[in-house]
């Protein structure tokens, strides 16, 4: 046995403590006996100047099959975190002012917070690195303990834009269930980003007046009553308002209006005065003396509408130079649907969804009525300088079988109609392309567009589309995921654009975008998006996550695969 092929099986066995046997024995296949990884290699029927092949094994981003963080690297969840579920926020976001983008990485309990570093990354990291007992100390990154008596899953992280108008971003964290447990009405927390260094470890405690914070570091957001799960959602939205700072949303998805349980979402507008150590989300209700200065509440339409309970940055969709806002309506017995309202300057204090009327936002629903759908911010992916928007529809119908869907919806400087279904993006509903498009699964329930997102991979200024399917088999490995990314273009594409067109057997070549594929079974890899431009080269990079993914000999720990943009091969 060679030299060689012996370090690689030492290593193999480094991997196999650190993931678990079942995601090394996935790895071995591509493997052979002269020691060279099978998979990461160019194929014969590869464009040579794409920026990246027609399929990516995931794998390869690992040191066992020869990965060494020039190409990507890999994160794998806390060992200490019973909850898990590792992931990452699509984000651009600067929170120590080094110039680089920062990775949010948010587990069961705790929230991660790595930066972006110039200098590489190791190609396999545990957020257990950045721990004070693992000898983290706020240089590499630091661990956000969530105090909250709810805090396990029901703790949600985000970007959250620049709000005080420091120049460095913050992070914005949502509890629904607050310090006090199930009964309480939810709190969120900012954290201010710093150019003098973090703690390893920041305790969000130490943020209210009753843990000693003074407002320098960061501020609390309470809710108005009781199980409104405050919280539920948080987001930096961008400039919505037209003064030149960032505002940032939260969601109360359980909140009560004129008595009934619809939901709201409050948008609290960015100032360079700072906030208050402890903000009351409620001094923003016209009722309670709000009169649109400070914010704006969104409220939700019908009892149990659960408005709010999902919220995120829409781009400027109508060119009106304003950022427009997400709000996900996900109703308690069945989904309705989805909400953007437009940013203007002179947003009035309160505005109810059923007031949309396609000048001040719409809403769009699915084809089927039942599923609901997701919708994220696009960016600007048919290259007309208007930002665009991603839909996923997991449980679509393509012809007679669920095999599920994302769509593109192109944003547009005249008005939206009120209400749209996005089935009218279709060949077979009349669509031609001239306003969107759709992105077809293939195998029924592989939940087709679980996991959208968007970013400029390969470095030619449109935004690429990325589109997971959790529930594709990976050769023996049931329900490994897959990602595709298909570039933006500038040039008219049809109605229907079927996602396995990108593979080699299909005669994908790696031109129009390309595959990634999960390692190992059950790990329902899906996409995330962009993640800004960690490692300082000047584009844009991307990541996957498998939430699902067993390591450390434990279930659900999670995995997330970080890929760096690269431009085409001259």
């Amino acid at each position: 046995m060679s030299t060689d092929t012996t370090r690689k099986l030492c290593i193999a066995a480094a991997v196999r403590r650190a993931l678990g046997t079942s995601a090394v024995v996935s790895m071995l296949a591509g493997l052979s006996l002269s020691g060279t990884a099978a998979a990461p290699g160019p194929r014969a029927d590869a464009d040579a100047n794409a920026a990246f092949p027609p399929v990516i094994e995931l794998a390869s981003l690992l040191p066992f099959t020869g990965g060494d963080g020039s190409a990507g690297f890999v994160v794998s969840g806390s060992s200490l975190d019973t909850d898990g579920f590792l992931s990452a926020v699509p984000a651009h976001s600067d929170f120590n002012g080094d110039g680089i983008d920062d990775l949010i990485l948010p587990s069961g309990r705790d929230k991660f917070v790595l930066f972006g570093d110039s200098s590489g990354f190791p190609p396999f990291l545990s957020v257990d690195a950045l721990r004070p007992a693992a000898g983290g100390d706020g240089s590499r990154g630091f661990v956000i303990i969530d105090p909250s008596e709810g805090g396990n899953q029901r703790s949600v992280i985000a970007s959250a834009g620049d709000v005080n108008a420091d120049g460095i971003d913050d992070v914005i964290i949502g509890n629904r269930r607050g310090e006090d447990g199930d009964i309480a009405p939810g709190v969120a927390y900012v954290l201010y980003g710093r150019s003098d260094g973090f703690p390893a470890e920041i305790d969000l405690a130490s943020l209210s007046a009753e843990g000693g914070g003074d407002g320098s570091t960061g501020f609390e957001l309470v809710g108005v009553e009781d199980l409104a799960s405050t919280g539920t959602a948080v987001s930096g939205v961008g400039d919505m308002n037209g003064d030149g700072i960032d505002d940032f949303v939260v969601g109360a998805s359980d909140e009560s209006v004129e008595g009934s349980s619809r939901g709201v979402a409050y948008v609290v507008y960015g100032r360079a005065e700072g906030f208050p150590i402890r903000f009351e989300l409620g001094t923003l209700r016209a009722d309670n003396g709000g009169d649109g200065s400070e914010g704006l509440v969104i409220e939700g339409t019908n009892d149990l509408d659960r408005a709010g309970s999902r919220v995120g940055p829409a781009g400027d969709i109508n060119g009106d130079g304003l950022q427009d806002l997400i709000i996900d309506i996900t109703g308690f017995l069945s989904p309705g649907p989805t909400a953007v309202v437009f940013g203007r300057r002179n947003l009035p204090a309160r505005l109810p969804l059923r007031s949309l009327n396609g000048a001040n936002g719409f809403t769009v629903r699915e084809g089927n009525l039942i599923d609901g759908v997701t919708v994220v911010k696009g960016g600007d992916i048919n290259g007309d300088s208007l930002d665009d928007l991603i839909v996923g529809e997991p449980f679509a119908y393509v012809g007679n079988l669920r095999r599920g869907s994302a769509y593109v919806l192109f944003g547009k400087v005249e008005p939206f109609e009120p209400a749209f279904s996005i089935t009218f993006l279709t060949g077979e509903r009349g669509g031609d392309g001239s306003e969107g498009y759709r992105l077809a699964g293939n195998g029924y329930n592989e939940l087709a567009g679980s996991g959208i997102g968007a970013a400029d991979v390969n470095g030619d200024g449109l935004q690429d589309v990325i589109v997971g399917i959790p529930r594709v088999d990976v050769r023996d490995n049931v329900d490994a995921g897959r990602v595709y990314v298909l570039y933006g273009r500038t040039e008219r594409t049809g109605p229907d654009i079927p996602l396995f067109r990108l593979l080699p057997v299909q005669g994908g070549d790696g031109s129009e975008g390309f595959s990634a594929s999960g390692i190992a079974e059950d790990d329902e890899t899906v996409g995330v998006g962009g993640v800004g431009d960690i490692n300082g080269d000047g584009i844009e990079d991307f990541a996957f996550a498998a939430t699902e993914a067993n390591r450390f000999g434990r279930e659900d720990v999670g995995q997330v695969y970080v890929l760096f943009g690269r431009l085409p091969t001259p």
